[in-house]
C-alpha cells in the first residue's frame, strides 16, 4: 500500500528527478576535475546513458606511468616534451648561465625541473623581487622580464629523467609561451 501511494502521489517521479540532477552534477564535477588535472590533450566524452565517462589520454602519455614511475623514466628519457605549468620557484646553478625553473606539481612528484641555458642575447640572467621574478639583461643593457613565480608557462625540453629526490628533470629547455 505504501508503494502504491508513493507512486500515485508522484513521490517516485520526484525521487527520479532529484537523483538524475544529483548524478548529472557528479558527472560534471568529475569531468571538470579530469580537465583540470590530466595532461593537456586528454579527451573526455560521456557516452549516452548511465554515469560513465570515457577518458582518452594523449598518445605521449601511457596510463601505466601512473603505476610504475621507474618504467616511465626509462621510456621518456631523452624525448622532447611540451609542458604547461605554474612557476613555483627559480633555482640558480652557480658559475654557469643557467637557471632551473621548478613548476608546481600535484601528487607523487616532488617537482618538475626545467634547466634553461639562456640565449647569447642575454649577458646576464638573475632573479629580482626576492627571487620571485627572473630577469635577463640584453647585450644592449635592456632588462627583460623572462618569467615570474605564479605565472603559467608553456615550456619545451628534453626529459633527463627522474632525479634522486623524485623530481622529473628536463634539459635544453626553452619557453614556448
Amino acid at each position: 500500500m505504501a508503494i502504491a501511494d508513493f507512486l500515485a502521489t508522484g513521490g517516485y517521479d520526484h525521487h527520479l528527478r532529484r537523483m538524475r540532477r544529483f548524478y548529472a552534477e557528479q558527472v560534471q564535477r568529475m569531468t571538470e576535475a579530469i580537465c583540470r588535472n590530466f595532461p593537456e590533450g586528454t579527451k573526455v566524452t560521456r557516452p549516452s546513458g548511465g554515469q560513465v565517462l570515457w577518458v582518452e589520454l594523449p598518445e605521449s602519455i601511457d596510463s601505466l606511468d601512473y603505476a610504475d614511475p621507474r618504467a616511465a623514466d626509462l621510456r621518456y628519457r631523452q624525448k622532447v616534451f611540451h609542458l604547461q605549468g605554474r612557476v613555483e620557484r627559480f633555482d640558480e646553478k652557480p658559475f654557469v648561465r643557467r637557471f632551473a625553473v621548478v613548476l608546481e606539481t600535484q601528487g607523487r612528484l616532488e617537482g618538475v625541473v626545467w634547466e634553461f641555458l639562456f640565449r647569447e642575447e642575454f649577458k646576464a640572467v638573475f632573479t629580482t623581487e626576492a627571487g620571485r621574478a627572473l630577469v635577463g639583461v640584453t647585450t644592449s643593457g635592456r632588462k627583460v622580464r623572462l618569467m615570474e613565480v605564479g605565472e603559467v608557462v608553456l615550456l619545451k625540453g628534453k626529459c633527463s629523467g627522474r632525479q634522486s629526490r623524485g623530481a622529473v628533470a628536463f634539459s635544453q629547455c626553452e619557453r614556448v609561451r
